[in-house]
């Protein structure tokens, strides 16, 4: 695996906030951005007065753990235990078909690969941990994009023309590649379905990827085990909103709610690691009422892993307004954000599932 191609993978797909933890634990250098960084690291990689070769290995098995939980839009499928061991049994018994996607992971296809290659989801490798099995899929996106357009080059022509506007923006299309995952519990009765929401993709295309790997899982399930429509119903997760609110977990930096006297809402919390439950207006505004109904969440923690290395893993509980007025409302996805690897993922995990 060239560590070049590695280190730039890591700096489109994560947040640097994610890359810069991810490196101090693999005692690897910083710069000032992921650029930076990534010639930073290069630098005293390729100087043969120094080994970083047990750097540039932890490097790689984090970049590995990282596809798997950060970025990643999740909903819950609730089975019975009987389903879930037969499922186990016929998936460690598959046999993967070939293809580019699997031959170039955990790295995604090359750009000038990706354009030519089917964009149907493949199933490219089967992990087998004592808690989980983990199917990994890939497949590739059309993703639009509007990207700011730099007018400094533009002749003086163009630049009158376009003087009256404060911004000119054109639509970038590009083909992506995603890592989606689908984890089936060996000791709980839950499978994950686990899209990637890496940068630059909308919420229309989230649920589309949703559709597509249940539709494929389904399919495979069928086939293999003749039962049709394993993952039907995902679990309802619009309750943890208000839970998660009135309990005193992490820091609350997103909230959304209306009143009993029918006024809407929103505060974003943007100051450190101030929790907006805390703050002086928000609380000021909370006694004055009986009630509010919260319909979006976003909880922020932060985790001490080393002396100086913190990870702040975060969840995103996005409804809706108009489920305020149904009798029942109904989420059926978290975002969760900036995992650094898969403690941080399974601590985020075990908080939703205590609520839930």
């Amino acid at each position: 695996m060239s560590l070049e191609i590695l280190l730039n993978t890591l700096n489109a797909r994560v947040p640097f906030p994610v890359m810069r933890a991810i490196l101090n634990l693999c005692d690897l250098p910083m710069g000032r951005g992921g650029v930076e960084t990534i010639k930073k690291v290069l630098l005293i990689a390729n100087d043969e007065k120094e080994d970083y070769i047990d750097s540039i290995t932890k490097l790689k098995n984090l970049y590995d753990n990282h596809l798997l939980v950060s970025e990643k839009a999740t909903r819950f499928f609730s089975l019975d235990r009987e389903t879930i061991d037969k499922l186990i049994i016929i998936i460690l018994r598959l046999s993967l078909v070939e293809s580019e996607f699997k031959e170039a992971y955990p790295l995604p296809v090359s750009e000038d690969k990706l354009v030519n290659i089917n964009s149907n989801l493949c199933l490219v490798k089967v992990i087998e941990s004592e808690e989980d099995i983990t199917l990994i899929y890939c497949s590739t996106r059309l993703i639009r994009e509007e990207v700011k357009i730099d007018t400094s080059d533009l002749s003086l022509d163009v630049k009158k023309e376009l003087s009256e506007f404060k911004g000119v923006y054109g639509i970038k299309e590009y083909d992506r590649q995603l890592f989606d995952v689908v984890v089936i519990g060996k000791k709980r009765n839950y499978i994950e379905v686990r899209v990637d929401i890496s940068e630059g993709i909308s919420l229309s295309e989230k649920n589309t990827s949703f559709a597509l790997l249940i539709n494929e899982f389904n399919k495979l399930i069928e086939k293999m085990l003749g039962i049709q429509i394993v993952l039907n119903k995902p679990v309802n997760l619009f309750p943890l909103i208000d839970k998660l609110y009135t309990s005193t977990e992490g820091r609350v930096a997103d909230l959304a709610f209306t009143t009993d006297q029918g006024s809407i809402k929103s505060e974003k919390m943007r100051r450190g690691m101030i929790d907006l439950r805390n703050e002086a207006y928000h609380k000021a505004g909370r006694e004055a009422v009986d009630h509010i109904s919260p319909y979006r969440l976003a909880i922020i923690w932060e985790r001490f892993i080393s002396k100086d290395i913190n990870t702040y893993p975060e969840i995103l509980l996005a409804g809706h307004l108009r489920s305020i007025s149904s009798t029942k409302p109904v989420l059926e996805d978290v975002l969760i954000k900036k995992c650094c690897f898969l403690e941080d993922y399974s601590f985020v995990f075990k908080k939703i599932i205590s609520y839930l």
